[in-house]
C-alpha cells in the first residue's frame, strides 16, 4: 500500500505539472481528469479517515497542530493537507502533514489565478470527500473552491470551517471568505472562542453574518504555541537585540526598540499602516522617537500579498526600518508594540508585551473597547499614549479577565473531542 500511494502522488504531481504548463484547453483538461481519475481509485484502496484538516494560513495552523495532537492522543485518524505559509508552521513544528503545493507549479496557492486554482479544488476534494469530518481554515479562495467541489460530489462528510480569530468581526478579506465558504453547503461553524458560538458574528461593523441554519460550536481554545515560544524567547533578549543590531549595521545606544507589527489584509494596506505612517510622520522629530529605533514588523504573507507595507514605506522619508527577524524575535525585545489589526493581541498582552494600537476613531476590537490595551486615533493621541504605554503590562485580574473575553475552557481538549465525536461515530 505505501508503495502504490507514492506512486500514486508521483503520477499525480506528473499530471498536475503537464496540464499547467500547457495552456492548450483539450491538453489541461484531459490532464486535470486523468488526475481525478487516479485520485478516485486511490480511495478505493485507501482507508477512510475520520478527520481531514485543510489549511493554508499560520494562525489556524497553529491551532490545527494542537488539535491533531489531541486526535492523536485518543487514536483518532486525521491528515492535515497545508499549503503557503501554514506548511512551513506545521514543518517547523513537526507536526505531519501532506502538501499542498506540490499540485501547482506557483509556491504561493494564496496568488493563483482561479482557473489554476479549481484543478487543485477538484483533486483536493477527490482525495478528502470520503473523510468523516472536514475542517478548513477561512483564508484562500481555494477554500471557497473546495467547499464548491466537494457539494458538487455530494460528499457525506460533515463540513466545517474553523473561525481562529477571537473577534466576531476581523476584516473585510476575512468577511468575505467566510460569507464565500459558508454559501457552499457547509454543515457550520467551529469556534476557538467558545463565546463566539452563541454570538452576533459580523461583516463590516454592522452588517451581522447569518448563521442561523448552520451549527455552530465552541471548543475553548487558545493556540499556546506562540505564547511559550516567545516566552522563551524573552530570556535571550539580549542575544537577539545583538543580531538584530548586527544585521542593521547600526550601534546599539541603547536604543528603544518600538515594532510596528504588520498585516495582510486590503484594510492594512489601504486604512491601517498609511494611517500609522501619517502619525509618525507628524511625531517623527519629537525626542522619544529620536532615540528609537522603529521596526516593521511585516506579516508573512505581505510579500506574498504584493509587499504593499514595505512599498509604502519606501515613498516616505520615515525612520522606520524593515525587520530582518521573525515576527516573535522583534516581540521578544520590543519595548512597546504597535498593531491595527490582529489576532494576537490577546496572546500577546498575556506575554507581558506592551500594546498600543493604531487605527481611525471606531475602528476597535476587543482588547482595545474593553480598556486592556491603550488606543491611538489622532497624532496628539500617538505621541501621548506612546509614552504612556511603554514597558506597561497587564496585571494578573486583567489577564483573567483576558481568558474570559477570548472565551477560553481549560477543559478545551475535551470540547473538542465532544465536538468530533458527534460526526465520526
Amino acid at each position: 500500500m505505501k508503495s502504490f500511494n507514492v506512486t500514486y502522488c508521483n503520477v499525480l504531481k506528473t499530471l498536475i505539472y503537464f496540464g499547467n504548463i500547457f495552456d492548450v484547453v483539450a491538453v489541461k483538461k484531459i490532464s486535470q481528469l486523468l488526475a481525478i481519475l487516479l485520485c478516485s481509485c486511490a480511495c478505493v484502496f485507501a482507508k477512510q479517515t475520520s478527520v481531514c484538516l485543510v489549511t493554508l494560513h499560520p494562525g489556524p495552523a497553529n491551532h490545527f497542530a494542537d488539535l491533531t495532537r489531541v486526535l492523536k492522543e485518543n487514536g483518532i485518524s486525521f491528515e492535515i493537507y497545508a499549503g503557503d505559509n501554514a506548511e512551513k508552521v506545521l514543518r517547523e513544528q513537526k507536526v505531519p502533514h501532506k502538501r499542498i503545493s506540490i499540485w501547482s507549479k506557483n509556491s504561493s496557492i494564496g496568488t493563483l489565478p482561479q482557473k489554476e486554482i479549481e484543478p487543485i479544488a477538484k483533486l483536493l476534494a477527490h482525495k478528502i470527500s470520503s473523510s468523516k469530518l472536514i475542517l478548513t481554515d477561512i483564508s484562500e479562495d481555494l477554500i471557497v473552491a473546495l467547499h464548491n467541489e466537494l457539494k458538487a460530489l455530494n460528499s457525506k462528510a460533515a463540513r466545517f470551517v474553523y473561525y481562529d480569530n477571537p473577534e466576531s468581526w476581523v476584516c473585510k478579506d476575512y468577511s468575505d471568505k467566510l460569507k464565500a465558504t459558508l454559501e457552499q453547503g457547509v454543515t457550520g461553524v467551529l469556534f476557538a472562542n467558545q463565546n463566539l458560538a452563541s454570538s452576533q458574528i459580523f461583516c463590516s461593523d454592522k452588517e451581522e453574518i447569518d448563521l442561523s441554519s448552520l451549527k455552530t460550536f465552541g471548543i475553548g481554545f487558545c493556540s499556546t504555541s506562540e505564547i511559550k515560544k516567545l516566552s522563551l524567547l524573552r530570556e535571550k533578549k539580549q542575544k537577539i537585540r545583538k543580531k538584530l543590531f548586527s544585521k542593521l549595521k547600526i550601534d546599539d545606544l541603547n536604543q528603544k526598540v518600538l515594532v510596528y507589527l504588520g498585516g495582510a489584509s486590503s484594510s492594512y494596506f489601504e486604512e491601517g499602516f498609511p494611517f500609522f505612517l501619517n502619525l509618525l510622520n507628524k511625531n517623527k522629530d519629537h525626542e522619544f522617537f529620536d532615540s528609537s529605533l522603529l521596526l516593521l514588523q511585516q506579516h508573512p504573507r505581505a510579500k506574498m500579498m504584493g509587499n504593499h507595507d514595505e512599498e509604502l514605506l519606501n515613498d516616505n522619508s520615515l525612520p522606520l526600518a524593515v525587520s530582518p527577524l521573525t515576527t516573535l524575535e522583534s516581540l521578544s525585545i520590543s519595548d512597546l508594540t504597535y498593531y491595527f489589526q490582529t489576532s494576537m493581541a490577546p496572546k500577546l498582552l498575556l506575554t507581558n508585551v506592551s500594546l498600543l494600537k493604531v487605527a481611525p476613531e471606531g475602528a476597535q476590537d476587543t482588547c482595545s473597547k474593553e480598556s486592556l490595551v491603550s488606543f491611538a486615533s489622532s497624532d496628539c493621541d500617538f505621541l501621548t499614549k506612546s509614552q504612556e504605554t511603554i514597558g506597561k503590562t497587564l496585571n494578573d485580574e486583567d489577564k483573567e479577565r483576558l481568558y474570559q473575553l477570548m472565551g477560553y475552557s481549560s477543559s478545551w481538549d475535551e470540547l473538542f473531542l465532544n465536538f468530533i465525536s458527534e460526526y465520526i461515530k
